[in-house]
This record gives structure tokens, sequence and C-alpha cells, in this order.
């Protein structure tokens, strides 16, 4: 999943609504399942 900011997490962040809407409605992620963030800078990471 794209996130623009990624350098700056610090530890913990909230997804805003439509994010959320995205991972529940189209990928069908639940609870607890793990994500990949990228910045497209070369920057990932495992949430």
């Amino acid at each position: 999943m794209y996130f623009k900011n990624l350098a700056n997490i610090s530890s913990a962040f909230k997804l805003d609504p439509a994010q959320s809407s995205h991972i529940a409605t189209v990928l069908r992620l639940k609870e607890g399942d793990i994500i990949e963030l990228f910045d497209g800078e070369g920057l990932s990471c495992e949430g």
C-alpha cells in the first residue's frame, strides 16, 4: 500500500477513512493481517 510520508513514521499511525475502506473492502484484509507499506522512493515496511 502506498504511503507518502513513510520516512516520517515513528512507531504508529492512523489510516484515513479512504485507506481503511480500501483495505477492508477491496483487499478484504482483517485486523491482524500484515500489509506492506511503500513510499515509491525505495522505502518499505510491514505493518
